[in-house]
């Protein structure tokens, strides 16, 4: 039976049976699909004696001509109403033949309906089903608008959500290109000769910079998440080579914090996978700096196991653990929340937005893996991810060979190309290196560039992709390409790496980092390709520390190996701790909660300098309850309890001092 199911064709027959008046629904090849109890009266036969039977079996000869014909010519009609004589027991009956097709548009019919004995209930049968035709096509034409409405909507939402792209891409550019030369001409001014309240603004310069730039970096992740926007490089990576940039730089800040720090590797995952190495790198990055943050005595660990390879997908566990100061169990829930710490306090001592954890566990999720952690207050804290990478083989995905230093020839002397279209950039690049036989020359643009390598010849080419006149990709193209300079180029762009590193590749750069850069990164991507012909930083013994857990890490950030910076830096803080010390006593002899709040605000930030983070809380403590005007005998106990860790802190600082 043709189009049996369809359900437009079963509506017809169940109608045909609903009816209060003989009809019969036949196909257009004359084959009966349903009569109603009525049309069984008048036949006298049961419905199964009719239902499949032909049609033409029950009609006069004159009647199956006429039915004949209009077959043959129901192709050319859309509607058709005559009178035909069917053969029943009881005599000829005179029927209402009714064609009407199943679609509007339809080139031959697939039935018909036969109302018998009473053609005007056959008229009203065809007005209704015109009518029903009718609704049918106002509803398909309401569908149709309905669907282009809904493509029209998806193509605004794709275009916001490219619009929204382009405008982060630009807020992040606008702003890391002038940080950059904020952090690079500041710490630059940092190690020329400053006065004490010099060194204080500088100081406080240095560090909102580098909290503002955490503040967008982690900004911009988390609209990226909320917009469902987050793209993720498939690209063959080493992990071993992937946790090189992340490690090395916590190792320092575990013998600045005289903790331990465990790395351990299974040597049974594979060399190479298939991923996104940097949002990795980022979510470690996260776990490890919370990790170190929370931690002031014991160890930190990091470790990366294989679970198991299933069709060619290695599932890997990573692990982030520390005997810090731990997280309540109650808390447990809210770690992952964005803006949202354990505690307000903990988020006035140590810092952070409250983001690091939350865009951690989305990267995570969104990469088709789990996060989860466990912790004891006092104890310690274990993060726990496992991520599933593609394996790659070696000989389908070789990675890009690098020229190394190591491979390098000595020079003498080591001559740098910076092309960049911000002055600020350009002195900083300019003023960087305090070596003489580092030779650093400029361009603004593109096309000075090539003007330039024309004439001279360099061993590092440091390009800005964003430039007016020629960008970095172009530019690097023609250097490649129609210069034929092998030279090596590192891109310096204030967008996300992960966004432009494929691109900057491909054109012919061989490196990338990000703005705002550091004088160590950049050292360190050039000593990728060119050896400098001396250290800027050799290696020292780190001073040594107290036994209170004094943390350096600061002071050398903003002094470097500059020694009578560091003392000068040391010289102040003792001096505050003396006088402030004193004051603070004074204060709250007298009573005074207005001068106790004042001057242990300023108190405790001398003690955040070296991260001494129980003497800190103490007096946050000791702040709020003088904001508070609490009881002064409260107050009191609390400076007495601190008066043997300050004098013990001192000492310790005189003994630095006079060691370097």
């Amino acid at each position: 039976m043709p189009k049996a199911m369809n359900p437009f064709l079963l509506s017809i027959a169940e109608f045909s049976r609903g009816a209060d008046f003989p009809v019969m629904a036949v196909t257009a090849q004359g084959e009966i699909i349903d009569i109603n109890p009525d049309t069984e009266s008048i036949f006298n036969l049961q419905r199964n004696d009719l239902v499949g039977k032909s049609v033409f079996s029950f009609l006069s000869d004159a009647s199956i001509k006429k039915v004949n014909k209009i077959l043959l010519s129901s192709s050319k009609l859309k509607k058709f109403r005559d009178h035909i004589e069917f053969i029943t027991a009881e005599g000829v009956l005179t029927a209402s033949l009714i064609f009407f097709p199943m679609y509007e548009n339809e080139v031959a019919p697939s039935y018909f309906i036969l109302s018998l004995n009473d053609p005007h209930k056959a008229a009203q049968l065809q007005i209704e089903i015109d009518s029903a035709n009718r609704i049918a096509d106002l509803n398909m034409k309401r569908l149709h608008n309905t669907n282009l409405k809904l493509v029209e909507a998806r193509r605004a939402e794709q275009e916001a959500i490219k619009a929204k792209e382009h405008f982060f891409a630009s807020i992040s550019h606008e702003i890391r290109t002038p940080l950059n030369g904020i952090l690079g001409i500041t710490k630059l001014l940092s190690n020329t000769p400053l006065d004490t309240k010099q060194q204080e603004f500088i100081n406080a310069v240095i560090n909102s910079s580098e909290q503002l730039l955490n503040i967008i970096n982690d900004l911009l992740d988390l609209s990226k998440i909320n917009s469902f926007d987050f793209k993720f490089d498939n690209l063959p990576f080493n992990l071993q080579q992937a946790l090189l940039n992340i490690v090395p730089a916590f190792k320092i800040i575990a013998s600045n914090k005289k903790l331990s720090f465990k790395v351990e590797t299974d040597p049974e995952i594979p060399a190479l996978l298939i991923g996104d190495k940097y949002r990795l790198n980022q979510i470690i990055n996260n776990l490890l700096n919370n990790a170190f943050k929370f931690t002031l005595k014991g160890e930190v660990s990091f470790g990366v196991k294989l679970l198991g390879i299933d069709k060619d997908i290695a599932r890997l566990q990573f692990t982030v653990c520390d005997t810090g100061i731990g997280i309540a169990k109650q808390n447990l829930d809210k770690v992952f929340d964005s803006f949202t710490t354990v505690s307000s306090s903990t988020s006035k001592i140590y810092g952070g937005t409250g983001l690091g954890l939350s865009i951690s566990k989305h990267l995570v999720e969104l990469m088709k893996g789990s996060i989860a952690v466990i912790s004891t207050v006092n104890k310690g804290t274990c993060f726990t991810f496992e991520l599933p990478y593609p394996v790659a083989q070696l000989q389908q995905h070789k990675l890009p060979l690098q020229p190394s230093a190591k491979n390098q020839p000595g020079l003498s002397t080591v001559k740098i190309l910076a092309v960049d279209d911000n002055e600020v950039n350009r002195f900083y690049v300019s003023h960087l290196f305090n070596n003489k036989n580092i030779v650093v020359v400029t361009a603004e643009n593109g096309q000075e560039c090539l003007e330039l390598l024309k004439t001279e010849s360099f061993d590092v080419i440091l390009m800005d992709i964003q430039m007016p006149i020629l960008d970095g990709y172009k530019t690097t193209e023609r250097i490649r390409n129609k210069l034929n300079l092998d030279v090596p180029i590192i891109a310096l762009t204030a967008s996300l790496v992960e966004q432009v590193e494929s691109k900057c590749l491909k054109t012919g750069m061989n490196s990338v980092i990000q703005k705002p850069f550091t004088k160590e990164t950049l050292l360190m991507a050039i000593h990728q390709f060119v050896q400098t012909p001396e250290e800027e930083e050799p290696a020292t013994e780190p001073a040594p520390m107290a036994a209170t857990a004094i943390n350096m890490n600061r002071v050398f950030s903003i002094a470097g190996d500059n020694k009578t910076m560091i003392t000068e830096l040391i010289s102040l803080s003792l001096n505050n701790i003396y006088t402030d010390t004193q004051k603070l006593g004074e204060a709250i002899d007298c009573g005074s909660h207005t001068d106790i709040k004042a001057i242990a605000h300023k108190l405790k930030s001398t003690f955040g300098l070296y991260e001494l983070n129980d003497i800190y809380e103490k007096l946050y403590q000791i702040e709020e309850l003088g904001k508070n005007k609490k009881p002064i005998p409260a107050i009191q106990k609390e400076f007495i309890d601190l008066q043997g860790p300050i004098k013990e802190v001192a000492k310790e600082l005189e003994r630095i001092k006079m060691g370097t």
